[in-house]
């Protein structure tokens, strides 16, 4: 059966090369998994399914099953310490009493996505959104001069409807490092 897990993702570096925009990791990697449910069994085995690509001079996507036997009687304490700093890594929840991202509202029609923030603490160019899907893709921040407010274009408009009442995740970057808040799509007026 398939097993609740959460993973810890670190701050990725953002470019713009060739016209595309991406996120990006350079040098070695770890990416905790965290199981929330607890498993009965020793020995037990877990799958996972990654996508990713590796680049150079150019990327090439590569497609890996990855399977790993739980066996709670081996310690490691070298890939302890990797995982623990790969958590500290990862963007921390926001739960400061301050009001700093606005209602998320999108409009359907143009498939254009919109908030307030406050910029005096965060850089609208390091705002990520994440819905869970990853058909789900967004162009480039876009900061209004007039208003504290940014705008994300989604790449495909048909989108939109899929949107509404859900929870997206919005990753951003502070002076203290990178945190993240979960909020829900509104339609705009």
């Amino acid at each position: 059966g398939k097993i609740p897990y959460e993973i810890f993702w670190s701050y990725p570096k953002r470019e713009t090369q060739y016209g595309t925009h991406d996120f990006v990791y350079y040098g070695s990697l770890v990416f905790p998994i965290k199981l929330l449910a607890n498993t009965t069994a020793n020995n037990e085995t877990i799958k996972a399914d990654i996508f990713l690509g590796i680049c150079a001079n150019i990327c090439i996507p590569v497609s890996v099953t990855l399977e790993m036997s739980l066996n709670k009687s081996i310690f490691n304490r070298s890939n302890r310490l990797r995982l623990a700093q790969a958590v500290a890594n990862a963007p921390i929840i926001w739960n400061d009493n301050e009001k700093i991202i606005g209602d998320i509202e999108l409009n359907e029609k143009s498939g254009l996505l919109e908030f307030e923030y406050n910029s005096e603490i965060i850089n609208a160019n390091s705002i990520i959104l994440d819905n869970g899907d990853a058909a789900t893709l967004f162009y480039s921040p876009v900061k209004n001069t007039q208003k504290e407010r940014v705008s994300f274009q989604l790449i495909d408009i048909e989108q939109a409807k899929t949107l509404f009442d859900k929870p997206i995740r919005i990753t951003f970057l502070t002076v203290d490092g990178a945190f993240e808040i979960t909020k829900k799509v509104y339609k705009s007026q």
